[in-house]
């Protein structure tokens, strides 16, 4: 996983989005009724995304769609709709600052339906924060989805 994110090494990322589809048909099955999903990703400070050549989250979110065996009508779109409004990474803080969580903007006004992509979820205070914003900015209900977990 540290090499995939910290490296951006795209070919890992795709393999490890391809393990997300099967999760994400099955988040997808789980709200059968829900208005079309969107899924979206918790971006990187820009700092780490010049650094590493791009936002690993946003390969794995492209690649876990494209992975995703539902018909391309139940299929969710993949679209940035947060960023980040500070430049300071989770890792760089001790764990008191890490509940706070990364302060997260809404891009555009949030669809109805969001599943949020977290590359590592260590207090879930980014994904917290994520869905925080999103429904401030109309998004009805919003689901999380990590890659992995860490304690």
């Amino acid at each position: 996983m540290a090499r995939a994110k910290y490296r951006h090494d795209v070919r890992l990322l795709n393999l490890l989005g391809e393990t997300l589809g099967p999760l994400l048909d099955t988040v997808l099955e789980c709200a059968p009724t829900a208005p079309a999903a969107v899924l979206t990703w918790i971006p990187g400070t820009p700092r780490h995304r010049r650094q590493r050549g791009g936002d690993p989250a946003a390969t794995l979110a492209r690649s876990a769609v494209t992975a995703s065996i539902h018909p391309p009508i139940g299929r969710p779109s993949v679209e940035q709709l947060l960023r980040r409004h500070d430049d300071r990474p989770q890792a760089d803080r001790d764990r008191a600052g890490r509940l706070v969580g990364p302060q997260l903007v809404s891009v555009v006004p949030a669809p109805p339906f969001v599943i949020v992509l977290d590359d590592v979820c260590t207090t879930g205070a980014s994904l917290d924060a994520a869905g925080r914003t999103l429904r401030q900015a109309g998004a009805q209900r919003v689901v999380g989805l990590a890659l992995a977990v860490r304690n």
